[in-house]
């Protein structure tokens, strides 16, 4: 195809002719390049905003429970919270009672980055919800919940049956074509 001729996919309103995953995809991606973008702009890395935002909450959680709590693996947390504590952003105290743990505490230059990242927040809330009611806006999150359980039903569902192929269980390339047919 050359560079001037259109491409036939443009054409095409991929929010209609793909599925609800597919559409969730894209608006997540979309998303997180705009809030990405604006973190940068006030100087934050967003994996350091995933691991700011829960001690926001709660300061003063274990790596582990940080690492859930954000989604990230906890390989992962560890080398942002090493790079956040070089920083001077947080800090790890040793659990009192358990020598394994290590709690995970904001400083007060970490804690001075809740009103910019709030505000950033905000701001990206009402860009990514202009022109959406308050009743749809519940509405949607209504479905999105009860999408999630269909799903987790469905899940278990598929794993009571053994169905369903384990994430983490090696497959072949023959099983994985023989598979998508």
């Amino acid at each position: 195809m050359s560079a001037s001729a259109p491409n036939k996919l443009d054409a095409v309103d991929h929010r209609k002719v793909h599925g609800v995953g597919h559409n969730l995809r894209i608006a997540y991606k979309l998303m997180r390049r705009v809030f990405v973008q604006d973190l940068a702009r006030i100087g934050i890395p967003y994996a350091y905003y995933r691991c700011l935002r829960p001690l926001f909450d709660q300061d003063g959680i274990t790596q582990a429970e940080l690492s859930l709590r954000t989604g990230i693996e906890q390989s992962t947390a560890t080398e942002v919270l090493d790079r956040m504590v070089a920083e001077g952003l947080v800090e790890r105290i040793q659990h009192h009672s358990d020598r394994r743990k290590r709690l995970v505490f904001l400083t007060p230059e970490g804690r001075r980055l809740r009103r910019p990242v709030a505000a950033e927040r905000q701001k990206m809330h009402r860009a990514f919800l202009a022109d959406i009611s308050a009743a749809e806006y519940r509405s949607f999150c209504a479905t999105l919940d009860r999408i999630t359980t269909n799903v987790e039903r469905f899940e278990s569902s598929m794993l009571s049956n053994k169905s369903l192929v384990s994430l983490n269980q090696p497959r072949s390339r023959k099983t994985l074509a023989t598979r998508e047919m």
